[in-house]
């Protein structure tokens, strides 16, 4: 973020407190644990935990872009990236693969949350060597 000129204040708050999404959206190693401890129902706790998750990102998305609309200076607009549309293109190629493959295996109870996080890791390697991105 220094490199792209935004506000210290600006990257330091946005860094610090989207570090608490990871809590809430899954995999989260905390709800396992509360999950354990609870002898609560992982893959519930995972599904319980995407909608609060999405609303709290959607939330400081929304207060970011308004802080930004009132102070440009805050965060300069985005340049174009090189080749294409950037994030859309690499999320088009890859959301199958966490969707079915990762949470469909895990509610239909093909694999604990463990073996679902090296499923999804594994996909993600074979997604890579297949369309060569990696070197």
């Amino acid at each position: 973020m220094d490199r792209y000129n935004y506000d210290k204040r600006l990257s330091c708050g946005t860094v610090t407190t989207v570090g608490t999404l990871g809590i809430l959206i899954p995999p989260s190693v905390v709800l396992i644990v509360y999950g354990i401890l609870t002898e609560t129902s992982i893959g519930k706790l995972f599904l319980a935990g995407i909608i609060p998750g999405l609303l709290v990102a959607f939330s400081f998305v929304v207060t970011l872009f308004g802080w930004c609309t009132i102070n440009p200076n805050l965060g300069p607009k985005e340049r174009k990236p090189r080749g294409g549309n950037g994030l859309p293109r690499s999320l088009r190629s890859c959301w199958w693969g966490h969707l079915f493959i990762v949470v469909g295996g895990l509610m239909m109870g093909f694999f604990t949350p463990t073996e679902a996080g090296s499923v999804g890791t594994f996909a993600v390697l074979l997604l890579t060597i297949a369309k060569r991105d990696m070197t």
